[in-house]
């Protein structure tokens, strides 16, 4: 008996990934149609079917930005930044929110928190890049610059953007050799 309900539960957990890869692989075929409410609804779905499976989080947030729903988006984002404050994408992307509402100092927190959950290379380099881009609509521009050249040590990878603001501050052999 016992093993017979340890195959159906196992049973069942592949049945559950299996649906939330599936409608999440929907979501995604919605999105590039353009069908952002059917999106939306998938994703859901999934929320339902996979509550701990971060896909449904970041990329709910994603719909309901696309669909201007600025607010919506910026609840389920402070949400999201709690059921997975383990991880560094719903920190990202409630910090990204937040940039485009002029709300800054929230969101260089939010970056910083991004720094102390990424679990490699790549998402400190876009976190740095975040916190350059965030110092830099804000005006503080020695501090941008100063972020993109983190992002830079991370990744290895040389950065327009810092180019741009190094010529702009008058930098312009710096500028020229990023």
């Amino acid at each position: 008996m016992r093993s017979i309900l340890y195959f159906l539960l196992l049973c069942g957990l592949a049945w559950g990934q299996s649906v939330a890869d599936d409608l999440f692989k929907d979501a995604l075929t919605a999105v590039q149609k353009g069908d952002l409410a059917k999106a939306e609804f998938l994703l859901r779905e999934m929320r339902l079917e996979a509550p701990k499976d971060i896909r449904w989080a970041t990329n709910l947030v994603s719909v309901l930005i696309a669909q201007n729903r600025t607010q919506e988006a910026l609840k389920l984002a402070r949400e999201n930044v709690q059921q997975f404050a383990n991880a560094p994408a719903p920190h990202l992307e409630l910090g990204s929110l937040l940039v485009k509402m002029g709300q800054f100092d929230e969101a260089l927190q939010e970056y910083e928190k991004t720094l102390e959950f990424a679990d490699s290379t790549g998402w400190k380099a876009v976190a740095y890049s975040m916190i350059g881009e965030a110092h830099g609509r804000a005006g503080n521009v020695d501090e941008s610059i100063s972020a993109y050249r983190k992002a830079k040590e991370v990744s290895g990878v040389a950065n327009a953007t810092l180019a741009g603001l190094l010529v702009a501050t008058g930098n312009v052999d710096a500028g020229i050799a990023e």
